[in-house]
């Protein structure tokens, strides 16, 4: 009775030992599961002292590309860029959507020649947005409308395009650990505001990186590497 037992034991810590990894392993092929950056929306507006972008989504905390994803955190980017270089390396702002209003400061990215904020919240809504900025030459008022409530592509379409144009990369990368991914709406809003591309990103635990690019209007891909 007694060997009945273990061996009962030891079978069931087994299949338990099986279950455990075959779900690792199915993981590493599930993009939604695994999904460290994603941007479900954006809104922008412009006028002739600056171009300005609100893009929300979620992201992983913390943020590392290293092929593993954690849990996700809401965020609400702001973006603003001007014509012209900025002496100031902050400005106060305020954003406002319906009864709910956001206060801070807009800092200048030690990378590129945006201003950015994170509210660390979404704002879905389909209705304008209204920013307001404290520049050196007084206030300036957006409104901000949404750009991606009416594309062809949206993130959950979006999605399964990447999914599919990465295939093959994503097969093979998942045979060495697992994989993290990212949808993200990008774009040049000093040398070409209002255009928009969706970029997919695949990368695993060696640091494997794949990406493909594609319009919101278009299931094309544009670019691959």
């Amino acid at each position: 009775m007694k060997k009945i037992y273990i061996a009962s034991c030891v079978t069931i810590c087994l299949l338990i030992l099986a279950f455990l990894l075959v779900g690792c392993g199915s993981q590493n092929n599930n993009v939604s599961d695994n999904l460290s950056d994603a941007r479900y929306g954006v809104f922008d507006a412009q006028n002739e002292q600056l171009s300005t972008t609100f893009i929300y989504g979620e992201r992983e905390n913390p943020y590392k590309p290293d092929g593993v994803s954690n849990s996700r955190v809401n965020f609400g980017i702001i973006s603003v860029v001007f014509p012209q270089k900025q002496t100031e390396n902050e400005f106060e702002f305020t954003l406002k959507s319906g009864d709910k209003t956001f206060t801070g400061k807009i800092e200048k990215s030690p990378f590129t020649e945006e201003y950015l904020a994170d509210i660390g919240s979404q704002i879905t809504t389909n209705e304008p947005i209204e920013l307001t900025l404290q520049l050196p030459t007084g206030e300036t008022k957006l409104t901000l409308e949404k750009r991606s409530e009416d594309w062809e592509i949206d993130f959950e379409k979006a999605l399964k395009i990447g999914e599919n144009a990465l295939k093959d990369e994503i097969s093979e990368m998942s045979k060495n650990g697992s994989i993290e991914y990212y949808l993200k709406i990008i774009s040049n809003n000093k040398t070409n505001f209002g255009t928009y591309f969706w970029a997919f990103t695949a990368i695993s635990e060696n640091g494997e990186k794949h990406t493909v690019i594609f319009s919101p209007t278009n299931e094309t891909i544009l670019v691959k590497n």
